[in-house]
C-alpha cells in the first residue's frame, strides 16, 4: 500500500475546469493527491476534463472520484470511493497499485476500510457543502482517528483556521475543497496548509526556494 497522503485537495463539485488548471502547478508542489469530483457532469464530460488535466505538467497525482474503471483506463494514480461505491478491498484486489481513499463518517466505517490507504472523515466542522449536517464532536472524531483502519484525514469545513485542531485530534492529515478553492489567494492557501500538515522537504518546494 502507498504511504497515506497528508494533504488531499478535492475539486469543487460545480467548479470550472480552468480554476483547477490554474492551480495545478502549485498543487504539484504541495498536494499529495487531487481528487477529481464532478458529480453533476456526464461520464463523457468527466473524461474530457481529466484528459485536459493529464496534458499539464507539472501536476499532482490525480484520483477519480467513485470510478476506479476511469482511474485505470486513463492512467490515474488513485481513486476515491464514496460510501455507496465499491468496497476498498474489492478495488484493491483489482487495482493493487492505485492509491485508494474512501469517505467515512464514524469509527465503524473507518474500521471496515482497512484495504484503503486513507479515509476522509466528515464533517469535521460546519461546511457549505452540507449545510444541514451536524459536525462530529471532538470525541467522535478522536474515536475515528483511533480506529484500527487506514489513516484518517479530516474533511468538511477544514481550512487553515482549524487544520491544527484536526491534527491534534489524531488525524494524519486533511482534505479540503473550500479551504483552497474560492480563496482570494488559493496558491498561498495551499502552501499554508502544506506547512501545517508537515513536509520535511517543504523548503525545497516552496515559491521562495524557487525565486
Amino acid at each position: 500500500m502507498a504511504p497515506a497522503p497528508r494533504l488531499v485537495l478535492i475539486t469543487p463539485p460545480s467548479g470550472e475546469i480552468e480554476e483547477v488548471e490554474g492551480l495545478l502547478g502549485a498543487a504539484a508542489q504541495t498536494v499529495d493527491l487531487l481528487v477529481l469530483r464532478w458529480p453533476k457532469l456526464s461520464v463523457a464530460e468527466v473524461v474530457s476534463r481529466i484528459r485536459r488535466l493529464l496534458q499539464i505538467e507539472p501536476r499532482p497525482p490525480l484520483a477519480a472520484h467513485g470510478r476506479f474503471d476511469l482511474a485505470l483506463s486513463l492512467g490515474l494514480e488513485g481513486v476515491h470511493l464514496g460510501e455507496g461505491d465499491l468496497p476498498p478491498a474489492l478495488v484493491r484486489s483489482q487495482a493493487p497499485d492505485l492509491v485508494i481513499g474512501c469517505s467515512r463518517h464514524d469509527p465503524a466505517g473507518v474500521g471496515r476500510s482497512r484495504a484503503a490507504d486513507y479515509c476522509t472523515v466528515s464533517p469535521f466542522a460546519p461546511t457549505l457543502s452540507k449545510p444541514g449536517a451536524a459536525p462530529l464532536t471532538r470525541a467522535e472524531f478522536v474515536r475515528c482517528c483511533a480506529s484500527e483502519g487506514p489513516a484518517v484525514l479530516a474533511l468538511g469545513g477544514v481550512d487553515s483556521s482549524n487544520a491544527t485542531e484536526a491534527l491534534d485530534c489524531g488525524a494524519a492529515g486533511i482534505a479540503t475543497i473550500r479551504g483552497v478553492f474560492g480563496r482570494s489567494d488559493p496558491e498561498a492557501a495551499l502552501y499554508e496548509l502544506r506547512e501545517m500538515v508537515g513536509d520535511e522537504d517543504l523548503s525545497s518546494r516552496s515559491p521562495e526556494a524557487e525565486a
